[in-house]
């Protein structure tokens, strides 16, 4: 199991989804700071299930 794809895979898979949700969850933070647009926290929640269970 040690030297297959599925450790290379899930390796990968794993620092990308935490890497694309650092983003997105500083985009959420910060948008409403920068621009002074509030966005929908119903299409936030809708985003997060629907990224993670994609991931």
């Amino acid at each position: 199991m040690h030297d297959t794809f599925y450790v290379v895979a899930h390796f990968h898979l794993m620092f990308s989804a935490s890497t694309f949700t650092g983003i997105f969850a500083a985009i959420y933070y910060y948008f409403p700071a920068l621009f002074g647009i509030k966005y929908s926290r119903i299409f936030a929640y809708l985003h997060l299930v629907y990224f993670t269970g994609g991931q």
